[in-house]
């Protein structure tokens, strides 16, 4: 595979060639092993001089696909085929099966915008145009222009996603939320930020990031850090942490630390995909900590169920937990 991996990231495989990569990146451990011949391949690469390639086929293909939507005033959209159980989603030259494009017609303006979504209850995994690699939690939505890695590598985020950034010197990696912006320029992180949640965390594994607000750094965290933004109070708390255990969803594991129960209910909503309605009477100050690779979501609760006295019904996608 190492000479198909190569022929790939220098942008000459075919698309029998990109079938075939896709279909042996959903077997088992093998993005890891890609991740590891596309750094190789990364150092041996004069700066740009291969990037520019793939980034000129990249960009055919998106003027293309605008070219399509010019003759049609509505927004053309192409949904994205989600691939359960941690699924891999080439986006780098395979964009057109599987996402959807934001195509808007303007007589000023050529922008063209790639939405990803993760649903509730699945993960999948993409390829950006840099082969950055990023991976989306369920109730997960990321979305770039078509100027991603030729002017920016600018990105938009509501949910959780964990990312593996390709390093570049000249181009800063931002990924936008409603509260504040991480920067970074080559690393590996993992951010929380759901729109309806009352805080944004960011954990931090290699390499360095800033964060800011208003287009300001307020603050830059090393590896082994947590940085957590509350949206109440605009407050920042820094603390050392595991982010191995933060990013533990990325390997099918339920993680929680010192969590309340609502807020692990809410969790497990987006995990499988449900709606959880929760009695009152369960709402409190005690927190639950406890780690347990993915199991059915009846096992879960059985196991809950020895932390504290609970009753549940599970009846198709809604769940209803109520005090015994």
């Amino acid at each position: 595979m190492k000479e198909l991996i190569r022929k790939y990231l220098s942008a000459k495989a075919d698309r029998h060639d990109q079938s075939r990569l896709l279909t042996w990146l959903r077997q088992g451990k093998n993005l890891q092993a890609f991740n590891v011949e596309k750094a190789a391949w990364e150092e041996e690469a004069l700066e740009g001089e291969m990037l520019l390639e793939s980034q000129y086929q990249w960009n055919k293909i998106q003027k293309r696909l605008l070219h399509q939507s010019q003759s049609d005033l509505k927004k053309k959209t192409v949904y994205l085929q989600y691939f359960k159980y941690a699924s891999v989603v080439l986006l780098f030259l395979t964009l057109g099966i599987t996402t959807y494009f934001l195509a808007t017609d303007t007589n000023q303006s050529s922008d063209f915008y790639t939405e990803v979504s993760a649903p509730a209850g699945q993960k999948t995994q993409i390829m950006l145009p840099d082969s950055s690699v990023v991976r989306l939690n369920g109730g997960t939505m990321l979305r770039y222009n078509n100027s991603f890695g030729a002017e920016n590598r600018f990105v938009e985020l509501d949910g959780e996603a964990y990312f593996d950034v390709r390093k570049s010197s000249r181009k800063a990696f931002i990924v936008h939320t409603r509260e504040l912006d991480v920067k970074v320029y080559g690393t590996s992180f993992n951010v929380n930020a759901y729109a309806n949640d009352h805080t944004v965390e960011v954990g931090l594994k290699h390499g360095s990031v800033g964060i800011e607000q208003n287009k300001q750094e307020v603050l830059r965290i090393k590896p082994g850090q947590l940085v957590t933004y509350s949206k109440e109070a605009n407050r920042f708390r820094v603390n050392n942490a595991d982010i191995s255990m933060i990013s533990a969803w990325t390997n099918n594991e339920l993680v929680f630390d010192e969590k309340p129960f609502n807020l692990i209910c809410k969790y497990l909503e987006r995990w499988y995909g449900v709606d959880i309605a929760l009695s009152n009477e369960l709402i409190d100050n005690q927190k639950y900590t406890f780690r347990v690779k993915t199991e059915s979501l009846h096992e879960v609760l059985e196991l809950i169920r020895e932390l504290k006295p609970i009753n549940y019904q599970i009846d198709g996608e809604t769940v209803k937990i109520t005090k015994p």
